[in-house]
């Protein structure tokens, strides 16, 4: 209602998106974010809908595959509620915090090497690598939705794999696979000689 009777306020857009931010509503909070921010020429509102969107846009939404795949995980307890922090809406009871790792691949090897492949490529027409997109954790990589080959082939293991397999691991958190965004995917290339740290 603040909204409606400020509609010339971009504060009142800030302020309904955080609403919904802490309600858990991110998919909506992104809505009134992009929306302010097209309305209004306000850093904060820019600020706000590039954090909550990243490059979402890029990446499968909606519908998925159902997790059908017959890979086996090892699974490990990783904390308590007082050792992991919660995540925006979804909080955690004692022996919840849980890591997985698959015991065999979930996207095959050919596949893994024509990404490989198609990175080298980009980045030979780029003059190289990128190495200058994260501060906090420096990597070489490759913006996943700068490579169409790329973004199309990992838009359709987000909808066949990742999406359905993440929600399988966490069922109690992730109602419908549909509901799992991807904000930023890159392709990161490690030099034993150049990070030898990660």
């Amino acid at each position: 209602e603040e909204v409606r009777d400020q509609e010339g306020e971009a504060q009142a857009w800030l302020k309904l998106g955080a609403v919904l931010v802490r309600g858990g509503e991110f998919s909506e909070a992104e809505r009134v974010f992009a929306a302010g921010a097209e309305k209004f020429d306000d850093e904060m509102l820019s600020a706000a809908e590039m954090t909550y969107r990243g490059h979402s846009l890029s990446y499968h939404r909606g519908p998925c595959a159902e997790w059908t795949n017959a890979v086996e995980f090892d699974e490990w307890v990783v904390g308590g509620p007082e050792q992991i922090e919660d995540h925006r809406t979804v909080s955690w009871k004692p022996e919840e915090p849980r890591a997985f790792a698959s015991k065999s691949p979930l996207i095959p090897k050919d596949e893994c090497d024509r990404v490989i492949a198609l990175c080298e490529k980009r980045a030979e027409e780029m003059g190289g690598w990128q190495k200058a997109r994260h501060a906090q954790a420096a990597t070489t990589d490759m913006n996943v939705k700068d490579v169409p080959e790329i973004l199309e082939w990992f838009n359709s293991r987000l909808k066949s794999t990742l999406f359905p397999m993440l929600a399988s691991r966490f069922p109690d958190k992730i109602k419908d696979a549909a509901d799992i965004r991807a904000h930023d995917a890159f392709i990161v290339k490690y030099d034993m000689e150049g990070q030898r740290s990660l």
